[in-house]
C-alpha cells in the first residue's frame, strides 16, 4: 500500500512540476529564451570564435560539393570566407575587407558576413537588438514533431522558426522575401555539432518554400578554435 501511495504522489509532483514548466511560456520571446537556454546554456556565443568547416551542395546542374571554411569572431565583429574549391579567401573587419585568394572584390562576397553568422548564430541572434520578435505563438506538427512556430518579420523578409515543444531545439525554420518575388526557403535542420559548450545544427537542406524542392544541402565536417 505504501508503495503505491509513494507512486502516486510522485506522479502527481510529476505532473504539478511539468505543468508549472510549461505554464512559463506565455509569449513567443519564452520560447525563444528557452531554446538559446538548450543552444547556448553557457551564453557562450557572445565571445565565441571559432571556425566552421563544412561542405556545401546545391542541387545545380554543374554544381559540385564545396568545401567552405568560415571564421566567426563575434566579439571583434571579424569574419573570414574561404572557399577552397573556388580559390576564394576574404576577411572581413568592422569597417575594413582584405582579399587574400581569389580574383574578385571585397563587394561580391560581402554578403556572406551578415548571412553566414546570422545562419549559424541561430536561435542566439533572435536576441540581437532591434529585433521584434511577433509575442503570438502556435503549435503545429511538421514531419511528425510537435514544434512553437514563432514569427519574426525583418526589412527584408520575414522568418517563422520552429522550435520543439519539448526540448526547444530549433528544428526548421522558413523566410519569404519582401519584394516582388515573394521567394521563400524552407530549411530543415537536423542532428547536433557541439563545440565550446554550442549545440550546432550538423545538417542543413535547404528547400523551395512553394513547390519544396531540394536547392542545396549543408554538412558540418568539423568546427574548430577561430585564428
Amino acid at each position: 500500500m505504501k508503495k503505491h501511495l509513494f507512486a502516486l504522489s510522485h506522479l502527481i509532483l510529476l505532473l504539478i512540476i511539468t505543468s508549472c514548466e510549461e505554464s512559463k511560456i506565455e509569449t513567443a520571446q519564452d520560447i525563444v529564451n528557452a531554446s538559446i537556454t538548450f543552444h547556448d546554456p553557457e551564453n557562450k556565443w557572445k565571445s565565441l570564435n571559432a571556425e566552421f568547416v563544412f561542405q556545401s551542395k546545391f542541387e545545380f546542374n554543374d554544381s559540385v560539393p564545396e568545401e567552405l571554411h568560415i571564421n566567426i569572431n563575434v566579439q571583434n565583429n571579424n569574419f573570414r570566407y574561404t572557399n577552397l574549391d573556388r580559390k576564394v579567401d576574404i576577411s572581413y573587419s568592422q569597417d575594413s575587407c582584405i582579399v587574400n585568394q581569389g580574383n574578385t572584390n571585397c563587394n561580391s562576397y560581402a554578403w556572406t558576413k551578415n548571412f553566414y553568422t546570422y545562419i549559424w548564430g541561430l536561435p542566439m541572434k533572435l536576441n540581437d537588438p532591434g529585433t521584434t520578435i511577433n509575442p503570438n505563438f502556435t503549435l503545429d506538427t511538421i514531419q511528425k514533431i510537435p514544434v512553437y512556430t514563432v514569427s519574426v518579420p525583418y526589412h527584408d523578409e520575414n522568418y517563422q522558426f520552429y522550435f520543439h515543444q519539448k526540448t526547444y531545439e530549433l528544428k526548421f525554420f522558413q523566410f519569404i522575401k519582401n519584394n516582388e518575388t515573394g521567394h521563400g526557403e524552407f530549411i530543415t535542420l537536423s542532428e547536433i555539432y557541439e563545440h565550446n559548450g554550442i549545440k550546432f545544427p550538423k545538417h542543413k537542406r535547404w528547400e523551395q518554400l512553394s513547390s519544396r524542392e531540394l536547392i542545396g544541402t549543408n554538412e558540418v565536417l568539423s568546427i574548430i578554435k577561430g585564428k
